[in-house]
Parts: C-alpha cells; structure tokens; sequence
C-alpha cells in the first residue's frame, strides 16, 4: 500500500501539497493603474513643437518628465523580475526602497525644473510689459474712469486698449487686483490673455507652452508618488511585516524570553 506524500489537511479540507512553491509562499500582486504620463517620456519633443523652438526650461521640464517615466517602467520591470536569491518579502521591500529613492530624486529635480519655469514665466511677462510700452502714469484715475464705465463702454475700452496694445490703458486693468476696475479675476486674466497673444504671438505661445509642461511635469510626479503603494505592493508587503513580528514573538516564548516567562521563573522558584 502506498502512502500519498501530495496532500495536505488544510483549512478544513484535504489539498495537494504545491512542492514547487518551496519556503517562500509567493503572493498575488496587485494589479497597476498606470499612468499615460509614466508610460511614455516624449512629451517634451510635443512641447517643443508647440513653443516653435527649444527653451531651457522646456526642456529642464522636458527631462524630467522623461527620467520620471523611465524610473516608473523600469521599476515595473523590476517588480516582475524577482531574484531567486530572495524571498518575495525580500525583493518587495528592495523594491519599495528603490522607489522611495526615485521619489526623493524627482522630486527635488521636479522642484528646480518648476522654480525654472515659474522664473522663466516672469520674464515672458516682462517682455510682454516692455514690447507694449507698459506704463502706470495716471493708473490709479485710469481705473476710476474705467470702473464707473457700463459693461459695454467698459468692454469696448478694453478690447480697444488689448487689439493696438495700449500699454498705459492695459497696465491700468492688468496690473492691479481686478475689482478695482469692475472685473472678476477670470475677466482679468482672459484680456491678459488676448493681449499677449494679439501684440506678442510668439512670446504667447512659449508662455502657454511653458505653463503646460510645468503643470504637466507636477501631474506626472503625482502620478508617480500615488502609484508607490502599488507598484511596491504595500499590502503584501504589510502581511509579511506581521507574519514576522508573530514568528519573531514566538520565538520569544518557545526560548524562554519575554517578561511574561521571567515572572514565570521567578514564582516558581519562591513558591
């Protein structure tokens, strides 16, 4: 008669005993919600297009969002190529250190390339302000005329002072808190808009350009910190965790440690 060595009595129910499994009993992963701005890093050559030509802080954005999507895929690669040196519990955790040490990397080169543009946005402005001529002589009785004017006198004067680039009437509606003139803030920045774009086309659309990439590398950073947990499959990596901290507090007790089995000897001794 021979005796079956496959099977196993295992939560209430008999099963085959999976031997190729060895010690380390893998996991599932969880699935990835991957990110469009992760997947790909040539978004930059897109910007570049959209502004006419190169800028450096364009292409500092452009760098960045690249290194960012080549870390993410790269550390995708990695998550699916576990080493058989190491238990699941092992590669996890090298995994979610190697992340954290991406993350603190983009996130300062994120930081500079930012700041760059913000930088870089204040100077298109300043450009703008210089090729219209902008002028605040009589600003403040500007914007007393213009903000008892009715909507329509005061719609007319403004789209007037935008299309010839009026830089004295423009620096009174543009360059103070747009109540002072009867406008809302998006009212302000939509003639801001229209004049740069009738009086300064080509420092427009760097500027738009410039905004979009910023934003965009900010979108890719988050992207890439709310996908960690994730990639580095954070659950399992907490079940793990537990089921050393209770080996770890067995093994206490089956050697005699702990404060419990101290108290333990001594009572037996001074009974």
């Amino acid at each position: 008669m021979s005796i079956r060595t496959d099977i196993q009595y295992k939560d209430g129910s008999i099963k085959v005993v999976d031997h190729d499994s060895g010690v380390d009993t893998r996991h599932t992963l969880p699935e990835v919600d991957r990110s469009d701005l992760l997947l790909s890093g040539k978004y930059g050559e897109t910007w570049k297009e959209e502004a006419g030509g190169s800028d450096p802080a364009i292409d500092s954005l452009a760098t960045t969002q690249a290194g960012m999507s080549r870390s993410f895929n790269t550390l995708m690669e990695l998550r699916e190529k576990q080493s058989p040196n190491l238990t699941q519990s092992q590669h996890l955790d090298s995994l979610a250190n190697d992340y954290d040490k991406a993350v603190n990397n983009y996130g300062s080169q994120m930081d500079r390339a930012v700041n760059y543009a913000n930088n870089r946005l204040s100077e298109i402005d300043t450009e703008f302000k210089g090729h219209i001529g902008w002028s605040e002589k009589d600003a403040q009785e500007l914007r007393s005329v213009i903000r008892n004017m009715s909507d329509n006198d005061k719609a007319d004067f403004i789209s007037s002072a935008v299309s010839t680039g009026d830089g004295q009437a423009l620096a009174a509606v543009l360059g103070s808190h747009p109540s002072l003139v009867g406008l809302t803030h998006d009212q302000q920045a939509s003639y801001r808009q229209r004049a740069i774009r009738s009086n300064a086309p080509k420092l427009a659309k760097l500027e738009e350009t410039i905004a979009k990439a910023r934003d965009t590398t900010r979108k890719t950073f988050l992207d890439f910190i709310e996908r960690q947990d994730q990639v580095t499959a954070k659950g399992v990596r907490d079940k793990y965790r537990q089921q050393a901290e209770e080996a770890a507090e067995a093994r206490k007790r089956a050697t005699g440690g702990g404060s419990d089995a101290s108290e333990s000897r001594w009572n037996m001794f001074t009974s």
